[in-house]
């Protein structure tokens, strides 16, 4: 065999397995960012949540005030 032979099959073992570990690498990392997008979802219907309790007795404060 030919050294570019051997080259070229070597490389393309090496360029095989580089892009099976960078394709499980980026799917791992989208899988997180994933996750990571639905905890701040939640995190911000939560605050969203309490935003809205919290102006409820404000809102029945100020009905009271208007009447007197």
């Amino acid at each position: 065999m030919e050294p570019i032979t051997i080259l070229i099959y070597v490389s393309t073992v090496v360029i095989a397995a580089v892009w099976t570990f960078l394709s499980m690498t980026l799917y791992r990392a989208y899988s997180i960012m994933t996750k990571v997008e639905r905890i701040v979802e939640y995190i911000d219907h939560v605050k969203n949540t309490l935003m809205t309790w919290e102006k409820i007795p404000m809102k029945f404060i100020n009905k009271m005030l208007k009447k007197f």
